[in-house]
Formats: structure tokens, C-alpha cells, sequence
């Protein structure tokens, strides 16, 4: 465990395995620097500050159990406690972020990471295998990986707190928080989910279907966002997009992982605060 008002960097790493393994709750308030080797932090990086991963370099969180994927019974819906928050995020070049099947904030300020965000994970995402030489991946889906989870059925869905998603999710320190984190309307949030769930709630439902139908237009328009519909990463939603979310639907689906019981009915009561969505000028015909 590391505390204290100062930053954390990791350099260079001797021995075979490369790799430095944080497993306490560690409370520095600094930014977190890995230039070489890996670091792994089991509990998540909670310190609202920077994150910056130097090319050739990885910071992951590890995997979460539950991990496996046995339905009706296992699932992999990880846990609450291993979610990371951070005020920004920075990969070069080879450098790669593992999130495994836990979620981030992104909580920034000035201009929207959104974009970033999206790039990194297109570069992670690697066609469909979430092995990429850099930017965001996921172990759970990693196609190296000998217990491979399927990424046609989980991804990581990433949404900013602006007013693009149906509920607003608190204002950084009430409720609702997201899964357990406090985030506000300048926070952009990843999530190990379901393929299909585009308000990243964890679940694959009506909400989801209304918006998906809303912004379904076979490809037409590019820049697209998972939010929107585009679960492949590719800048488009069309059919490969609707063939995942076909497959994929069923509101009896259990959430990943469970929220709140708070959020969970006011979720279902339709009670959270709403904004209009904002219009975004980010998609080009």
C-alpha cells in the first residue's frame, strides 16, 4: 500500500517477470507514471490524477473474480471495489492500459478525453481480439488469453456524464454514484459490460433497444460512439452492430456487477435526474 500527497512512478524493473504488483488500497493523491515494466494494482488506481503509460509500458487492473462466464450461474461480473478514478489518461506508442473486467472514471478538465478514450480503445479492441500493441485492452477478452471470454458478448462501453446517456449520474460527491463511483457532468466513464448496453448501466434492455433504433442507420454516417450503437469499435453502426445487439438483447440478463440497491430502484423507477441530450457535432456524413 502507498499513501501520501506525492505522485508514483514506476521506472525500470529487473527479473523475468518485469512487474510490480500493488495489492492494498494505496491513497497517494499524485499522479501515477509507468515508464517501464508493468504495473499491476489490484485494488484499482484511486488517486483523481493523471495517469500516463510510456510506450512499452502497462498498468493493469487485474481481473476481478467472479471472472468466467457459466450461465446460468457464473458470471463475470467482477466487483464495485476494483474501479479506478482518474483525472486523466495518457497513452504513448506501445503502452497499453489492461482494465480486465473492472471499470474507470475519467473525471477531466477542459476539453472532453472522449475521443482519446475511443481511440485507445479501437486500438486495444484490434479487430476483435483485445490484444493491440497499445492502447486500452481487457484480459477477460484478451484472444492470448487460454480462458478467453467471448467479445461478442462483453466489451468495455465507454459514455461521458453530459447528458448523453438517459440518467445523469450525481455531481461528483452524491448520489447516484456510478457503481460506486462519484463522478459529475465532466467524467467520462468506461465499463466492462455487455455487448449491447449503450448507456453502460449494465444491463441489455429497453432503454438500450429505444436508442439503438434511434441512431440505427446502416452505416451511413461515421464517427459513431458505443453510446450511440457502434459496439465494434469501427466509427459506424450498422449491421454487424445490429446483428451484436440482436444476439445480445434480453432484459433478464443480470447487471455488471449488480449496482446499488439506491441506484438500482431508482434506475427502475425511472426517477434519476435527466438532461436533454446534448447535440454533438462529432459524427460527418
Amino acid at each position: 500500500m502507498i499513501q501520501g500527497a506525492g505522485g508514483f512512478t514506476l521506472g525500470s524493473l529487473t527479473g523475468s517477470a518485469n512487474k510490480l504488483t500493488l495489492s492494498g488500497l494505496n491513497t497517494y493523491t499524485g499522479p501515477t507514471t509507468v515508464q517501464a515494466g508493468t504495473l499491476a494494482v489490484t485494488q484499482g488506481i484511486k488517486n483523481d490524477a493523471a495517469l500516463s503509460i510510456s510506450s512499452g509500458a502497462k498498468a493493469m487492473i487485474p481481473e476481478a473474480t467472479p471472472n468466467t462466464y457459466i450461465p446460468p450461474t457464473d458470471y463475470p461480473s467482477g466487483t464495485n471495489a476494483t474501479y479506478s478514478k482518474v483525472s486523466s489518461v495518457t497513452i504513448s506508442g506501445t503502452g497499453v492500459l489492461d482494465l480486465g473486467n473492472s471499470d474507470m472514471a475519467v473525471d477531466y478538465t477542459g476539453a472532453s478525453p472522449l475521443d482519446d478514450i475511443k481511440n485507445y480503445l479501437v486500438a486495444g479492441f484490434n479487430g476483435g481480439g483485445w490484444d493491440g500493441t497499445g492502447g486500452i485492452i481487457t484480459n477477460t477478452l484478451n484472444a492470448n488469453n487460454a480462458n478467453q471470454l467471448d467479445p461478442a458478448i462483453f466489451g468495455i462501453g465507454y459514455a461521458e456524464n453530459d447528458g448523453s446517456l438517459p440518467v445523469l449520474y450525481g455531481d461528483g460527491t452524491t448520489d447516484p454514484l456510478y457503481f460506486g463511483i462519484a463522478v459529475d457532468t465532466t467524467t467520462v466513464m468506461m465499463k466492462f459490460t455487455w455487448v449491447g448496453d449503450l448507456n453502460i448501466d449494465g444491463f441489455v434492455d429497453f432503454q438500450d433497444l429505444s436508442v439503438f433504433n434511434t441512431n440505427y442507420d446502416n452505416g451511413a454516417s461515421s464517427g459513431r460512439y458505443w453510446f450511440e450503437g457502434d459496439f465494434n469499435y469501427d466509427g459506424f453502426i450498422d449491421f454487424q452492430d445490429l446483428s451484436l445487439f440482436n444476439t445480445n438483447y434480453d432484459p433478464s440478463k443480470p447487471s455488471l456487477p449488480e449496482p446499488a440497491m439506491g441506484a438500482l430502484g431508482l434506475i427502475s423507477l425511472g426517477l434519476l435526474p435527466r438532461r436533454a441530450r446534448q447535440s454533438r457535432n462529432r459524427n460527418s456524413l
